[in-house]
């Protein structure tokens, strides 16, 4: 365990550094000695992220959830990575379990909104973003989705109207 903790740490810093090359081989080696360590797979999920590689943070999450299926905090960042890949119905799925899980609720709602939204589902998407509150913290994404909203109730008025 101590080795595997000196690796993510120095992975961390490699990331921080922008050097993800470096803290791939790292952690991927680490990986071959422990395949099931969480906090690798998680710093491994991290490094794809970094390279915008979703679908494989994705991956390295649900590996992790395998071993522990009911993280919530796993839960929803694979939930991210899914909805950032394209697939909305995966993450959608991870994102209604991580609330059930824990009180998620603002981060989770919010990300939920954003899955209903992008998938053209405007009322899940209202409702949704009506369990978020309208704190500072979450103002600029509420925004975000209310906008997209609106626009899209507005296209459906005037293409009724047509």
């Amino acid at each position: 365990m101590g080795n595997s903790q000196n690796i993510i740490e120095n992975a961390q810093v490699l990331i921080n550094k922008k050097l993800l090359l470096l803290a791939h081989e790292q952690v991927s080696g680490a990986l071959v000695a422990s395949p099931n360590d969480p906090a690798l797979l998680l710093t491994l999920s991290q490094i794809y992220y970094e390279y915008k590689d979703y679908l494989a943070a994705a991956k390295s999450l649900e590996n992790i959830l395998r071993i522990d299926p009911d993280n919530p905090d796993i839960l929803h960042k694979a939930a991210i990575n899914h909805v950032s890949s394209g697939n909305t119905e995966r993450a959608e799925e991870l994102a209604k379990k991580a609330l059930t899980l824990s009180n998620y609720a603002p981060h989770g709602w919010q990300l939920l909104a954003n899955i209903y939204e992008k998938t053209g589902r405007t009322e899940e998407a209202r409702d949704s973003i009506s369990h978020v509150p309208d704190s500072d913290q979450y103002l600029e994404a509420n925004i975000n989705v209310k906008s997209k909203l609106l626009y899209a109730e507005k296209n459906t008025i005037k293409q009724s109207t047509c």
